[in-house]
């Protein structure tokens, strides 16, 4: 699986537990899924007990590293659907481009994408970018793909 099919979201969470688990993994729209990343390095030792967390050993670190364990991904999944988390999957495709894009609207999802594209196209205007790019929802057998 393309590691963004999982991408990243941009939040923080109130519960430092969960913030903590979130930002392990790497803040994915889905915990539930593989992501990119799964460690926490600290000098705490606090905090980082089973069944949400399992500590590792990282060959030339002083400092204590955790990984989550399923255990946690499924706390944090729980944890965002009591808080109503309205972010979805769109893939949003430009020319022969296709990017998997977190967002709670297809417009956000076309507008991020607009910033991603124009970071290495300066002079990719949005209305440019709005006639050539189509969103779509990506559907649970594509994001499964």
């Amino acid at each position: 699986m393309p590691l963004t099919d999982n991408p990243s979201i941009n939040r923080q969470l109130d519960d430092t537990t969960m913030d903590r688990i979130d930002h392990a993994l790497g803040r994915p729209l889905d915990p539930l899924r593989p992501s990119y990343r799964n460690h926490y390095a600290t000098d705490e030792t606090e905090g980082f007990e089973p069944p949400h967390w399992r500590q590792i050993r990282i060959i030339g670190s002083d400092m204590h590293c955790y990984q989550v364990t399923d255990a946690g991904r499924a706390a944090l999944a729980r944890h965002l659907l009591q808080l109503g988390n309205k972010q979805r999957l769109f893939l949003v495709a430009f020319d022969d481009i296709e990017i998997s894009i977190a967002a709670e609207s297809r417009a956000q999802a076309r507008y991020t994408a607009w910033l991603r594209f124009s970071d290495s196209c300066p002079d990719l205007g949005f209305r440019a970018f709005m006639m050539r790019a189509r969103v779509s929802a990506a559907t649970p057998a594509r994001e499964a793909a």
